[in-house]
């Protein structure tokens, strides 16, 4: 089968490719060697944002960590931490505010993801994203979203509570309106059936909460 494009073509556009390449690695490069000058955030300052993240917080409950990785990287372990959706979030949410050419934001965010993995953990990077992520009605962070949808701590969520906010991740406004009920259920079972997957649940219990009707975000009351 001939291709579609002229064979002129295909090369410009590798070349093209190429050269986009060399560019990028050429600003992440030099980004790099003002890295502690003021140009992106010191390690000092990363750390800072981090301890102030979980300064006062509860260790996060091992059931609502399954729920999250399950939701939005169930490869998360297995991955390099700053290639992570959680990695990701905090690297935009918290230290790429400013508009800026798609260009420099890419060696930005390059460059800050990877110190981020040099300073923390898989462990303290999910952390650090569960106690930010925005959850809807004022929540940031598990612990205030925990009281405000489902009235208890978040060590005392059920799975289905704890699939039922991983998916509020995503779409905290919409997932939280009673006429989204249905959408919110059927959500928060395929998080459900991605935890059974992953081998963190056990599959009868994943049945039996993807049968309930209940466990689904609707505010009680709002964040602080």
């Amino acid at each position: 089968m001939m291709s579609v494009y002229p064979i002129d073509a295909l090369q410009f556009f590798r070349l093209a490719r190429f050269a986009m390449c060399i560019i990028f690695v050429s600003v992440c490069a030099a980004w790099g060697q003002t890295y502690e000058g003021g140009e992106l955030p010191s390690s000092t300052e990363i750390l800072e944002s981090y301890r102030a993240s979980v300064s006062g917080k509860k260790e996060i409950p091992q059931l609502l960590r399954f729920a999250f990785i399950a939701a939005e990287d169930p490869d998360y372990f297995e991955t390099l931490p700053h290639k992570s959706a959680f990695t990701e979030q905090i690297v935009k949410s918290e230290f790429l505010l400013s508009a800026e050419s798609s260009i420099v934001r890419m060696a930005r965010f390059y460059l800050i993801s990877m110190k981020i993995q040099e300073l923390l953990s898989h462990h303290e990077i999910l952390n650090w994203y569960m106690n930010r992520i925005f959850l809807g009605s004022g929540c940031y962070g598990v612990s205030g979203a925990a009281l405000a949808y489902f009235g208890h701590n978040a060590s005392d969520l059920s799975i289905g509570e704890a699939a039922s906010m991983a998916a509020l991740a995503k779409q905290p406004f919409l997932l939280s309106r009673p006429g989204y009920h249905d959408r919110a259920i059927k959500e928060r079972n395929r998080i459900i059936e991605e935890m059974r997957r992953l081998h963190f649940i056990d599959p009868r219990e994943a049945l039996e909460e993807m049968e309930l009707t209940l466990a689904t975000p609707s505010p009680l009351s709002r964040c602080q």
